[in-house]
């Protein structure tokens, strides 16, 4: 309490005793009034000194008048020296009780103040405390710092930290040490910036939480917070948390998902670069066939009485349509095997008949090139039977020796080594070593030449007619069928081939008699029923199965077909041939249309889809409609053939 307030409040309440003294002393006022004017004085007082003072004076005014024999004013009778002592007497005991009695209540008061600060301050340490607590089990280091007196009080920290802050008592001094001996240089001033106490109440003027991440020199990557505790009552902050926690792994998971980011970002560039360069390429290989055709048709409408020539340009339109169709069948294959659509058969083979074939084909375009061909060993085999599926076997190498002939100037020479190069577990391999005289290919091309619509030279495309599809293919292939490839190539002097493959031994078939006659695929004889709305794909597929021998019988759509079938005898039609997009009622409605008929060859009579709808779902949609195979245009007659003969070839048997 202040020594100047208790004075004060002591003379106040004398100088109201005094008056009281005189007034009882004047009108002989009984002395139990003495006490109680006494303690009306003091405990009015007690109020306050304004309010204390305008009472007393009530009280003598009040005393003088109602006390007094003549309620007269009469202040100046001469006073008994006995009663003066009297009154001076009580005045002082009067100003020590009073004096007393307020420093008592004033020290009361200031108790009851300061209990109930600490019990607030208690509370909320005791809430700090469990924040603090619960923080310290999350972070590495966390500091409690006062922004009023620029103090800290660490109350977690690594060893490290605890040696760096020893001697500091400056809150301000000793982060900002810590900072530069533990962040990496480049992150210095940044998070100098970051943990300068003096704009950090500005900077979490809104906010309650401030965070930067920054390099450690000795735990990588860290970050930093600076978290609210209190404001004062104009909203200023005053303390706050600084806490830090190593987050490498954190961070390590963030910077490989920007990485998977970036990458993501530049394959899906690189795939729209692809896609604008497969267009153009594309555009540029179907447009160069088709004008030759166009361009040749013409010629023979003008010259159509030029019989030599007008043959020599059937042969070359002929030559232009199959390129045109193996670019596409090419591209068709090549999403198949980037999808993994692509099917592989598991057939038993002969691999010396398997390069019996190749070497027919391979040798008759060579020599027709002026290149020498040459297979070291005469296509021997230690173990010629084997599983595999033939037609993507003959495609490997067709494309590879393909590609020798064409990039190979006359008087060259093809070569290739065969030989077994390990036998284990019932799984032979075998390495073909094929080499060409050729052009070859520089090593900068050789890191891309897998890649589709890959050339060494800008004008390849056009000089050699290819797609630059081909080795991405055989790439593929070989990789499904659990191989190698491996190329070396040197500009001028040739290039060189390593295949490896494994295969499955197998041991010989016995031949019989029905399946040498299976191989001659025969459908002379056979009553078809041929199923197309476009007249000319009629025409020509009328045709070339007339030509075969078999019998045809047309239907323009599918509803045409299903009454024709339903209208005539059981058995009539060996099978049906059947076009999937088409007026009326599409190929699948009528497959299904006639499969629900009740009559007994409605579920028997094979049904195949021939369609310009060449991927596998397609096929799919096929089969559960109720077809039994599926034939993709342009038609090759010898696929025609055999897959209709291996439909019907039992009613052929019973015929």
């Amino acid at each position: 309490m202040d020594k100047n307030l208790n004075l004060k409040g002591s003379i106040m309440a004398g100088i109201i005793q005094i008056l009281a003294c005189i007034i009882v002393y004047k009108f002989n006022i009984p002395n139990p009034n003495i006490v109680l004017f006494v303690l009306l004085s003091a405990s009015i007082v007690q109020f306050g000194y304004f309010a204390g003072i305008i009472s007393g004076v009530i009280a003598v005014l009040y005393s003088a008048f109602f006390f007094s024999t003549d309620h007269s004013w009469i202040f100046y009778t001469p006073i008994n020296r006995d009663k003066l002592i009297v009154i001076v007497l009580g005045v002082i005991a009067n100003i020590i009780v009073v004096g007393h009695l307020q420093k008592v209540n004033r020290q009361a008061v200031h108790k009851i103040a300061k209990l109930e600060s600490e019990k607030k301050q208690k509370e909320k340490m005791e809430g700090l405390n469990a924040t603090t607590v619960a923080l310290s089990d999350i972070y590495t280091g966390v500091f409690l710092i006062n922004l009023v007196t620029d103090t800290f009080v660490p109350i977690k920290a690594e060893d490290e930290i605890t040696k760096i802050l020893d001697g500091y008592s400056s809150a301000q001094q000793a982060i900002s040490i810590a900072i530069k001996k533990t962040a990496n240089v480049k992150n210095q001033q940044d998070m100098l910036k970051f943990v300068d106490l003096n704009t950090l109440p500005q900077r979490m003027d809104s906010q309650r939480y401030l965070s930067k991440e920054y390099r450690g020199v000795y735990s990588g990557w860290v970050r930093g917070n600076f978290v609210e505790v209190s404001r004062d009552d104009r909203g200023i902050l005053t303390q706050v948390l600084y806490t830090y926690q190593v987050i490498d792994e954190e961070k390590k998971k963030e910077l490989e998902q920007q990485e998977t980011l970036r990458k993501a970002v530049i394959a899906a560039d690189t795939a729209n670069r692809a896609k604008s360069t497969f267009l153009l390429n594309m555009s540029h290989d179907i447009r160069t066939p088709l004008n030759g055709i166009i361009g040749l048709l013409k010629i023979n409408m003008t010259h159509s009485d030029d019989e030599k020539l007008v043959r020599e340009n059937y042969k070359k339109m002929e030559k232009a349509a199959n390129h045109l169709l193996s670019l596409i069948n090419d591209v068709l294959q090549m999403s198949k095997l980037e999808d993994g659509r692509e099917e592989f058969s598991s057939e038993l083979v002969c691999l010396s008949d398997i390069f019996y074939d190749i070497k027919a084909i391979i040798e008759g375009n060579a020599s027709d090139k002026g290149i020498s061909w040459d297979f070291s060993g005469d296509i021997v085999f230690v173990h010629p039977y084997v599983i595999a599926s033939p037609l993507h076997l003959r495609q490997i190498f067709l494309n590879i020796y393909g590609n020798s002939i064409k990039f190979t100037n006359p008087g060259g020479k093809i070569s290739t080594k065969q030989e077994c190069i390990e036998e284990k577990d019932n799984v032979i391999t075998y390495r073909w070593i094929i080499s060409d005289t050729g052009i070859g290919m520089s090593k900068e091309f050789l890191q891309h030449i897998f890649e589709p619509f890959s050339q060494e030279q800008s004008d390849a495309r056009s000089a050699y007619h290819g797609t630059g599809l081909g080795m991405s293919i055989v790439k593929k292939l070989v990789d499904n069928m659990g191989g190698t490839i491996s190329i070396t190539s040197e500009i001028g002097k040739g290039s060189t081939f390593v295949i490896e493959l494994p295969f499955e031994m197998a041991s010989a078939p016995e031949k019989s008699k029905k399946e040498e006659v299976e191989k001659e695929n025969s459908i002379r004889g056979l009553n078809l029923m041929l199923v197309e709305d476009n007249e000319l794909n009629a025409e020509i597929a009328e045709m070339l199965l007339k030509d075969e021998g078999a019998i045809i019988i047309m239907a323009n759509d599918g509803q045409q077909a299903v009454g024709l079938f339903n209208n005539n005898p059981v058995g009539t039609f060996d099978a049906i041939l059947m076009d999937i997009m088409m007026p009326v009622m599409d190929g699948l409605s009528a497959t299904k249309a006639i499969r629900a008929l009740n009559r007994p060859d409605a579920g028997t009579v094979p049904i195949i889809a021939m369609t310009a709808n060449a991927f596998a779902e397609d096929a799919q949609k096929c089969l559960e409609a109720g077809m039994n195979a599926h034939l993709a245009k342009p038609l090759d007659i010898e696929k025609v053939k055999k897959i209709i003969y291996e439909q019907t070839k039992n009613r052929l048997y019973k015929k």
